[in-house]
């Protein structure tokens, strides 16, 4: 008879999750109160779904509405859809003809991981991840679930989600902590040892499943992954190689103590609530303003201790005259601090495009202004979710799909093989300042000393190639050097002065 005993979990990786967890709750009330202010509609972190009656204690939608504009931005900014917003290049130094040869097979890799992400449900589980990366930290899990279907993306939710700071500050450990039907675990781990799971199959049994990064293995990308349940190990594996993780994580914002992101929403966290405050008191005082607290005479005695409602008539002393009690509350002071906290919220988030309060739209300068403060302001975040999102994702995608056999194992030049980086053209973007930094001083050289002396005292061929790599100019399209000397020797050879014949 078979071993029927499962292994108990790692202690290393249930210390690591303990950790986790921890560090999670430490900073469970502030991510609550940004999902229950600005995604009322999602869990928070104790897995728990408020009653949805909970959403009526949400009075102003401004995070509402700005959080939903933040990540269809960040979508378009970052991963349009209909762009090619990873690119390729070899890690090590080439030549022009090797950029030339290579750059065929490069961009079959990549049209065809594209066409990959286009055909799966990536664009809609990024427009939930980033929501959640205005709170500051999103999770992807990007996993082959049939080879016969497009490629399955999950937006991890963060009442699920469990993240381990590494010594690097990087996020080496990053699970999933939630419930299942116990029949639903053998279909999502076929290999998995479930003969002590309960025997119904409607049971709910807690599962923990997800990997951390190896540090020993100095040879390779080397991820620990397991599931556990109840304690127990069902499902031990050791994932290689660039690629191999399933779950992404991403953070707007790092901090050196936490393994969590912090997100714009964050930061405006006490304008959200003061917004919400503000809003309802507004609400309130409209209410008995339509529906005024009115007195009559009576003999009786009223007992006003436990407040008074809008339309609540108050019996007064004989002789007194029915009369509303006019409220005190000031709609224009409301007013006023309301549109400044609302500004505050909409600037954190990058909804701060210039508004017509007047007849006068926004000047074309004030667009201008305005779009390089916020490119000036996303700068700092851009580097990293290239890092920790966009080349994860583009190399997940590409390790799916040579499993299945739809891209080479390697990339060869000349018999050798030739490693690779994913590259965002975002970032070449920013290149562009130092680009156009170089065009100004050549034109400001030439006004000044003249052309000629330009061209003596600057190489202008390696001004071209080096302004060229810098505005991320196809290899192709760029002449070698063996290509221009030719050109030029046939130049001055037309130039020449026929040779007369000797007599």
């Amino acid at each position: 008879m078979g071993n029927t005993t499962l292994p108990s979990a790692p202690r290393d990786l249930t210390r690591r999750i303990a950790r986790a967890d921890q560090d999670k709750q430490r900073r469970r009330g502030r991510l609550d109160d940004c999902y229950r202010l600005a995604m009322p509609w999602r869990h928070l972190t104790d897995r728990h779904q408020d009653d949805p009656a909970a959403q009526d204690d949400v009075f102003d939608g401004t995070a509402v509405v700005s959080v939903k504009d933040f990540a269809g931005d960040l979508l378009s900014t970052f991963t349009p859809p209909s762009a090619t917003w990873m690119r390729l290049e070899p890690d090590q130094g080439l030549g022009d003809a090797a950029l030339r040869e290579l750059e065929g097979p490069l961009e079959e890799i990549e049209a065809t991981v594209m066409e990959a992400m286009a055909a799966s449900n990536l664009y809609e589980a990024l427009q939930v991840g980033y929501a959640d990366l205005a709170v500051g930290t999103m999770a992807l899990l990007v996993q082959d679930i049939d080879p016969t279907e497009p490629i399955h993306v999950e937006a991890i939710s963060v009442s699920d989600l469990l993240v381990d700071r590494g010594p690097y500050g990087r996020v080496d450990g990053r699970w999933r902590k939630f419930k299942l039907r116990a029949d639903e675990v053998p279909i999502l781990w076929p290999d998995a040892k479930t003969f002590s799971l309960p025997k119904t199959g409607d049971a709910e049994v807690d599962v923990t499943d997800g990997l951390y990064r190896d540090l020993t293995r100095r040879d390779d990308e080397v991820w620990k992954y397991a599931v556990l349940c109840g304690g127990k190990a069902l499902v031990q594996r050791e994932l290689v190689g660039e690629g191999a993780c399933p779950i992404i994580v991403a953070r707007w914002d790092t901090d050196a103590k936490t393994a969590w992101g912090h997100g714009p929403l964050m930061s405006v966290l006490p304008e959200v609530k003061t917004a919400n405050y503000v809003t309802e008191r507004m609400l309130e005082a409209l209410d008995y303003a339509l529906q005024p607290v009115t007195s009559y005479p009576d003999d009786g005695v009223i007992d006003v201790s436990g407040g008074i409602a809008p339309g609540t008539w108050i019996p007064m002393a004989q002789g007194s005259e029915i009369r509303p009690i006019v409220s005190g509350a000031n709609f224009d002071v409301s007013q006023f601090s309301l549109q400044d906290l609302r500004s505050r919220i909409r600037d954190a988030l990058f909804q701060d495009a210039p508004r017509q309060n007047g007849l006068t739209p926004p000047t074309a300068t004030q667009w201008q202004e305005q779009a390089a403060a916020k490119a000036k302001r996303m700068g700092a975040p851009v580097g990293r979710l290239v890092t920790e999102l966009l080349r994860p994702l583009f190399l997940r995608f590409a390790f799916l799909l040579r499993a299945r056999g739809k891209l080479p194992a390697q990339i060869r030049f000349k018999g050798q093989p030739v490693k690779l980086r994913a590259q965002s053209p975002l970032l070449k973007a920013m290149q562009q300042s130092e680009a156009q930094r170089v065009d100004q001083f050549l034109v400001t050289t030439s006004q000044t000393v003249g052309p000629e002396t330009t061209a003596m005292w600057i190489d202008m061929e390696e001004a071209l190639r080096y302004r060229a790599k810098l505005y991320d100019i196809p290899a192709k399209l760029v002449r070698t050097q063996a290509q221009v000397q030719q050109i030029i020797a046939q130049q001055q050879a037309l130039q020449a002065p026929p040779v007369e014949p000797q007599q």
